[in-house]
């Protein structure tokens, strides 16, 4: 499974990039779901991680080890990677195109990536024996704390301003009403 896990990713990747050199990216079209690629990479290192917790006792365990753990370390710097390059885009989404930083459910897709790539980043250190990850995935998993903090505070925030409801919308009265459709007149 993780190899066909790896293949859809890298189709998705592959389709993804090609709208981004393809399509002008506009900070309408650049948000937070895109952090979901970070997510993604993620996801797969912890499945090959945990491939090479396997007891090396099984023949294709022992087959595949070295193709496993390369690979592996190879997605984990793609997801590596990926982090930065989201934040600039964020930057230049937010500072250099003005777009407003307010609540958007979709800021939860932000959240998510952060601490896969931190819980990845353990588990993948310590079946590679990779020290240098330890302190990296508990750096990482502070501000995936801070992630979700922020976003769960920009969420009540928004929940406490009570908004007015947009043009065209009926009001809460108007939908929470019980109306009798064979009793109103109906429209000339």
């Amino acid at each position: 499974m993780w190899c066909v896990g790896l293949l859809l990713y890298l189709m998705v990747v592959a389709l993804i990039l090609l709208r981004w050199l393809t399509v002008p990216m506009t900070p309408a079209t650049l948000g937070p779901p895109y952090w979901i690629l970070m997510g993604a990479t993620a996801i797969s290192v912890l499945a090959g991680a945990r491939d090479l917790a396997l007891p090396a006792s099984i023949p294709v365990v022992r087959a595949t080890d070295a193709f496993v753990e390369g690979f592996t370390f190879a997605l984990w710097a793609f997801g590596t990677w990926w982090i930065p390059l989201l934040v600039i885009l964020g930057l230049w989404r937010h500072v250099r195109r003005h777009w407003p930083l307010t609540y958007e459910p979709t800021l939860w897709s932000v959240v998510f990536p952060l601490g896969m790539y931190s819980v990845a980043t353990l588990t993948f250190g310590k079946a590679a024996h990779l020290a240098f990850m330890e302190p990296l995935a508990r750096f990482m998993l502070w501000v995936a704390v801070a992630a979700w903090a922020l976003v769960a505070a920009a969420f009540l925030a928004r929940l406490a301003r009570h908004p007015e409801p947009s043009p065209g919308t009926p009001a809460v009265s108007e939908t929470t009403a019980t109306h009798d459709v064979s009793t109103k007149e109906e429209l000339p």
